[in-house]
């Protein structure tokens, strides 16, 4: 069996990364799912959104510890697997067992076929789905794989406890970015990117076309802004929270 990886890295996708340093000063719920679902036996996990309407795998693919390969073909496989979930979850909060079988009949294509078969060998589909609802009728689901025993319901209580909670935070932190896209102006944004970028006032003011000392005005409007006593907070801040990178 393949074991999960040791190491801290979550698969986040496109700027999703940033859900995870949103929280990084605090427990952090991401790790806090991964190791109670190691302790009761259970190899992967994966955590949707089940937004309306049609969305890539990308789009809604919160984090998961699938193998590589598995992610890679997934695109092809998804809108199958989410058709069917999405609205079993919309339906219940009570987790319930789930098979690969069930979408046997879904894969037509050689690609769709591929991808079907990898989630097949890592017993992805074979084990538990937890439906989270969120704020705002937000609504997913986590998918604990290749379980290695029947869970308890205190254990499933356990771990839907743990997947609301890091749900709840994904929007959160959604919610302070937009906030802080809201706030800051583009030249703002762009004077804190090019800071990001380990360029000088003055090398800011070139690029940009602007005196050293307006530059200086947005970096510290940016820095109010963003309730930051320094400029690199203020960054830091910014790159937390998905606003530049």
């Amino acid at each position: 069996m393949i074991e999960i990886s040791k190491t801290t890295k979550i698969v986040m996708p496109g700027n999703l990364e940033n859900v995870s340093s949103a929280c990084a000063e605090h427990e952090n719920p991401f790790l806090k799912l991964r190791e109670q679902a190691e302790k009761y036996g259970c190899q992967f996990f994966a955590m949707f959104h089940c937004p309306r309407g049609k969305q890539s795998f990308k789009d809604v693919l919160i984090f998961s510890n699938w193998p590589g390969n598995v992610l890679d073909g997934s695109e092809d496989f998804y809108p199958a697997l989410n058709t069917d979930l999405a609205k079993r979850v919309n339906e219940t909060i009570v987790p319930f067992q789930w098979s690969f079988e069930i979408l046997d009949t879904f894969p037509e294509s050689e690609m769709e076929k591929s991808a079907a078969s990898l989630f097949h060998q890592f017993q992805l589909l074979d084990g538990l789905i937890i439906p989270v609802h969120g704020p705002a009728e937000n609504v997913g689901f986590v998918i604990l794989g290749a379980l290695k025993k029947t869970l308890k319901p205190n254990q499933i209580a356990k771990l839907q406890s743990i997947a609301i909670e890091q749900f709840d935070l994904h929007f959160k932190a959604s919610r302070q970015k937009l906030n802080l896209q809201g706030r800051l102006t583009p030249r703002e944004v762009k004077v804190l990117q090019f800071m990001v970028d380990g360029k000088s006032t003055d090398e800011i003011s070139k690029v940009m076309n602007l005196s050293a000392m307006t530059i200086g005005i947005y970096a510290s409007s940016a820095k109010s802004k963003l309730n930051s006593s320094t400029k690199i907070q203020a960054v830091a801040r910014a790159m937390r929270n998905g606003v530049i990178g």
